[in-house]
């Protein structure tokens, strides 16, 4: 028997044979020479930091003798029903001894009646081949990092459309890092900001210029493999937030996706209540949420888990009019479309509430071309929607490394995995159809 592994198309086009997946995509598993109509147990093992994860699937392989992810019924393991990511998703942390597993691989195995009668192991890899990476120098104003996909060091050169990848209030470079690696993978430039967070930066979430976006946008507009004409951007949750309001402010931005966003913004995250922005040295005006009304526990191990919906909505509730209206980003001067998507379980602010205060404001305003936008919501998702799909989803809490506490996320593990790789489809869809890929 073999293991044969197949990178699935976003759109349109054919699936490939691989050895490795890339950030976002989205891996076939095929086992063929199996005895037919015979039950097997496939068994998928990783180390996320240091600990050991796995997944099973209990399945009959078909008349042909083959088990294929996209078509396999679950009849026992850590998924119901077919799904070809579900293996990836569904791992949980176990005190199984993972052998001498890297951190940068998944290992398979394939067993009957207790016996393995086959394994193979996919690579993890984060940036992909052919990909280059630049680190923007400090002359620049910027803590950033490029990655420039293939065609764009392709003879003669050719520019390509960009994106401008923003983290959340998590800080640091790790999440946009990610998103501009996986548009790198997708044929974009990605440009991964950190504004907060790390060194060279502010610490914390507090009076951030939006000129320091500004001086991204305009190294993009000046950098030899880009098409200037062709930027966006795109952040989840306070950097859906930040999207949001650079849309607004930019009008070079031909497009914005912002991810469980808010239209409001909001203070910042740590000690006194001030601006989380300022733009021309003037702090934007802002909402505050109420300390949080709801706490959990999360048993192994023992955790306090918040919930600060709660805080968010009743802010909203509380706030005037003129407070609401001062707050609100003028996200109807936004140039090109925009694309908002969030979860109906999003435990850690209302973002589809707030995504539907977008829609209804842009439908107050009739010279804007409303066509081009769109709004997802998905159900039995939460603040997690819309991340990067192919990883697990079974842990539905989350540290935050600023807050110092837990926070609940929202959505079960399978509505999670479902609105991330939905998410990320439309996303690229969106992407490709506003930020058109050809040549300059």
């Amino acid at each position: 028997m073999r293991f044969r592994f197949f990178a699935l198309p976003h759109s349109t086009g054919s699936a490939r044979e691989t050895s490795a997946r890339y950030p976002g995509e989205q891996i076939a598993v095929r086992i063929e020479g199996l005895a037919a109509r015979t039950r097997y147990t496939v068994r998928a093992t990783r180390i996320i930091m240091g600990a050991t994860w796995s997944s099973t699937l209990v399945t009959d392989a078909d008349d042909g003798g083959v088990i294929a992810t996209e078509s396999a019924r679950p009849l026992a393991g850590t998924y119901a029903e077919p799904d070809v990511d579900g293996l990836f998703w569904s791992m949980r942390a176990t005190s199984d001894d993972a052998g001498n597993l890297g951190d940068a691989e998944i290992a398979f195995c394939v067993e009957c009646d207790g016996a393995v009668m086959g394994d193979a192991r996919l690579a993890l890899h984060r940036v992909a081949p052919g990909v280059r990476v630049e680190p923007v120098g400090a002359e620049h104003g910027l803590v950033a990092t490029l990655y420039l996909p293939v065609a764009a060091s392709e003879f003669p050169r050719r520019r390509v459309p960009a994106i401008i990848a923003l983290g959340g209030s998590e800080g640091g470079s790790e999440s946009a890092t990610r998103t501009a690696m996986a548009f790198a993978h997708e044929g974009f430039a990605g440009l991964a900001v950190t504004y907060f967070g790390a060194p060279g930066v502010p610490a914390m979430l507090r009076e951030v210029p939006l000129e320091y976006f500004e001086r991204a946008l305009r190294f993009l507009e000046n950098h030899e493999a880009i098409m200037p004409d062709r930027i966006g951007v795109m952040g989840a949750s306070r950097g859906g937030e930040l999207a949001l309001l650079l849309g607004a402010t930019f009008p070079e931005l031909v497009a914005v996706v912002a991810l469980v966003p808010s239209p409001y913004r909001w203070c910042s995250i740590e000690g006194p209540a001030s601006a989380a922005w300022t733009h021309r040295g003037v702090p934007l005006p802002y909402l505050t949420a109420f300390p949080p009304l709801r706490v959990t526990a999360m048993v192994d191990p023992p955790r306090k888990i918040i919930a600060a919906t709660p805080a968010f909505e009743r802010a909203l509730d509380r706030a005037s009019d003129q407070a609401l209206a001062a707050a609100l980003s003028p996200i109807e001067r936004t140039t090109g479309p925009i694309l908002l998507a969030s979860g109906d379980d999003d435990q850690v602010w209302p973002s589809t509430r707030m995504a539907q205060v977008a829609v209804a404001h842009l439908a107050h305003h009739a010279s804007r071309d409303r066509t081009r936008d769109e709004c997802l919501v998905y159900p039995h998702a939460g603040h997690g929607a819309t991340s990067m799909p192919g990883e697990p989803t079974t842990v539905t809490a989350s540290f935050h490394p600023l807050a110092g506490m837990w926070f609940e996320r929202g959505g079960t593990p399978a509505g999670n995995a479902r609105a991330q790789r939905d998410a990320w489809t439309r996303v690229l869809a969106f992407c490709r159809r506003h930020l058109a890929s050809t040549t300059a």
